[in-house]
């Protein structure tokens, strides 16, 4: 029954980074916004989930939030893909911070969830 929790959170978070994607198309940056916001929210989420020791129970609230709505919103190949589009395009200053931000921010989030949430 856990494939069926991915399958439906997947598809919501595959909608979610659509929407993201659709809303932020006119923000006037080389920074690309809506990639950075659903990498962060992906690790926000994570990161309370993990706090909140869901991945420990292994119930269907991991599979269907993080496995499957994390994994259908948080698009690390697109991050990858547009990092290195920047660096093609001479924007290096621009793919290092989108770097920084991307991973730090993501790792920072996960662990503030942790801390702030984590009854231990």
């Amino acid at each position: 029954m856990n494939w069926f929790y991915v399958f439906i959170g997947g598809g919501m978070g595959s909608m979610g980074r659509y929407w993201l994607g659709h809303f932020l198309k006119d923000v006037k940056t080389s920074l690309p916004v809506s990639t950075l916001l659903a990498n962060l929210l992906a690790a926000l989420i994570i990161g309370i989930l993990y706090a909140l020791d869901v991945k420990a129970r292994q119930d269907y609230m991991w599979w269907l939030f993080a496995t499957g709505f994390c994994g259908g919103l948080s698009t690390f190949s697109a991050f990858s893909l547009e990092t290195m589009d920047l660096l093609r395009s001479g924007e290096n200053s621009m793919a290092i911070l989108n770097i920084l931000l991307s991973v730090a921010g993501c790792i920072v989030l996960i662990w503030l969830m942790t801390v702030l949430l984590k009854q231990n």
